[in-house]
């Protein structure tokens, strides 16, 4: 077949003589800066939810079990069953599984492999967080796993009403539903001990279903619902920026009709779908929770021929981020449930995060090319900014957005019957949230919610943490972001993974706690290519832009 007439010719080989092939011709080869965005299969940044959600949390438990674990004795670091969770996510991310463009047989065995895994790493969190802390029944410890320093509110135990930290300060704190919740402030990557307190009073809750207008505000911030629960109003009381108007309401909850191309229904959305609205959420019932720490409404809808949602809508005491904490019992079928915030920001692009970093993408459709692009992938949050002020749009399990105009847009769930005849049916959980900022994306707390949305913190009950820190941190560093720190796979060391997040040249330090350990620079996998760049106890960081380093440390 080398030399038959009328096809391209060819030989089989192997691969390293045209990869040096390749390489006399580098000079000649086009660079393509920038995204190759595939012009199909929109759908499967949706299809089959649960997967998709129980995949991110998979993927942050183990990264905060490696943490812990690697927190003790190496000796007794669990990495031949890290390796083999880890195997099951990466098995589960394979071609059709995660896409949800599988059979019904894939996903009845999927959904609790993942839970397996998310369960199986939380116990090693437990199991090896615990060997290391100092047992005190009136003490909690938390663990924040992310590099942000961030603020989140923790479930106390049964009896307690309230907490305070290392120096006598009081948690504000309320209870809900009999259950007591405190609000906490930890540093990133670092151990907090909280000890029992008194503090927390009762939400008040009232029957408001009989109202026109709603309002949940605090010293930042003020949001306006109307009678459908839709936001009709968004200011910024501090920087006097009204960012949603109520000229197009937001949180807007619609059902369009959704139906994929022929044998491709689980792969597809398609443009024409936004001329098609099925349904839009009718609130049945609205219930008033008001507290000192967070108040909000419990909503329930009906939506669509079969389905209903349930709603808390959350606005912390210090906080300008609004939380859509959602159920749907999803009975819908060939329907695609979505969510609009349209804004005032006025922006040619909107930045999405994917993973390591972000992309920019245009809000016009100027072209061909951007037209193309009416849903578009991101991880846990899309940004609508200008230099002065932004908004953003999180979420905690969802993939699929859209960014056009001065709207932000996340598709909620689907109900295609191809190949999963009941893809999506039944009772889903998921949130997303609403996020006012001043300055840039870059200049932001973005990604400090997008933390507590996505990963939040580890909690050890009736222990304290005696000083406890990670074997290695990053200091100095704003930008760079501690993302791996684990056992290496073949050496009693650590590995420490760092990342630049920005977009920009960064500069900082990667600090031992052991000031005679050694760090040495390696490849992805873990190999030393070169000793000369090695360094005691501490290893200055100059990442460029989206820069990935990694660097082995002997404690």
């Amino acid at each position: 077949m080398y030399d038959l007439i009328g096809i391209p010719r060819f030989k089989f080989g192997h691969i390293q003589p045209v990869l040096e092939k390749l390489a006399t011709y580098t000079e000649e080869l086009s660079t393509w800066c920038g995204e190759l965005y595939f012009e199909t299969h929109r759908g499967t940044l949706t299809t089959q939810a649960a997967v998709k959600r129980l995949n991110r949390r998979a993927e942050e438990a183990l990264r905060a079990a490696e943490m812990i674990c690697a927190c003790g004795k190496l000796s007794e670091y669990p990495g031949a069953e890290l390796d083999n969770l880890w195997k099951e996510v990466l098995i589960n991310q394979f071609h059709d599984i995660i896409p949800g463009s599988s059979i019904k047989r894939v996903y009845d065995e999927t959904v609790p492999q993942l839970q397996n895994v998310v369960d199986s790493a939380g116990a090693f969190v437990q199991k090896f967080g615990k060997k290391m802390l100092k047992k005190n029944k009136d003490a909690l410890t938390v663990f924040n796993p992310s590099t942000e320093d961030i603020e989140t509110i923790i479930e106390l135990p049964k009896g307690w009403t309230g907490i305070c930290d290392d120096e006598g300060n009081i948690a504000a704190a309320q209870i809900e539903g009999g259950n007591a919740f405190a609000k906490i402030k930890i540093s990133g990557q670092n151990f907090a001990t909280f000890t029992k307190a008194k503090g927390a009073e009762k939400v008040v809750q009232e029957d408001t279903s009989k109202k026109r207008k709603f309002v949940l505000e605090n010293k930042h911030v003020s949001y306006e619902f109307n009678a459908q629960f839709q936001l009709i109003k968004g200011f910024d009381k501090k920087a006097g920026v009204e960012f949603i108007n109520g000229e197009e309401p937001g949180n807007r909850l619609e059902i369009f009709v959704d139906h994929g191309y022929v044998g491709r229904d689980a792969w597809d959305i398609e443009e024409h779908y936004r001329r098609q609205l099925a349904d839009t959420a009718k609130v049945t019932a609205i219930e008033s929770i008001s507290g000192s720490m967070r108040s909000g409404f419990s909503v329930r809808y009906t939506i669509g021929e079969k389905s209903a949602i349930r709603q808390f809508i959350w606005l912390e005491a210090d906080s300008k981020r609004l939380d859509f904490v959602t159920e749907v019992d999803w009975y819908e079928t060939h329907r695609l449930l979505r969510v609009a915030f349209p804004t005032t920001i006025k922006s040619d692009t909107a930045t999405s995060e994917i993973q390591y970093g972000f992309v920019k993408r245009s809000t016009t459709d100027n072209t061909t090319w951007d037209y193309a692009q009416f849903e578009c992938a991101a991880h846990r949050f899309v940004d609508l900014s200008h230099m002065e002020y932004g908004v953003t749009l999180l979420n905690d399990s969802k993939y699929g957005y859209r960014a056009k105009g001065q709207a932000l847009e996340l598709s909620l769930l689907r109900s295609p019957t191809d190949p999963d005849p009941v893809a999506d049916k039944g009772l889903q959980k998921f949130t997303y949230a609403i996020l006012p900022h001043t300055g840039s994306l870059i200049c932001s707390n973005v990604r400090a919610h997008a933390a507590v949305l996505n990963q939040g913190v580890e909690i050890f009950y009736g222990f304290e943490s005696a000083g406890k820190t990670l074997p290695v941190s990053v200091k100095s560093a704003e930008g760079i972001d501690l993302a791996v720190v684990k056992k290496a796979d073949k050496e009693n060391c650590i590995v420490a993974r760092v990342v630049e997040t920005r977009g920009l040249p960064s500069k900082g330090k990667l600090i031992s706690t052991n000031r005679n350990s050694r760090i040495v620079p390696t490849n992805l996998v873990e190999w030393i290519d070169d000793e000369k760049g090695q360094t005691t106890g501490c290893a200055d960081l100059a990442l460029k832009p989206f820069e990935i380093k990694t660097f082995k440390v002997y404690l």
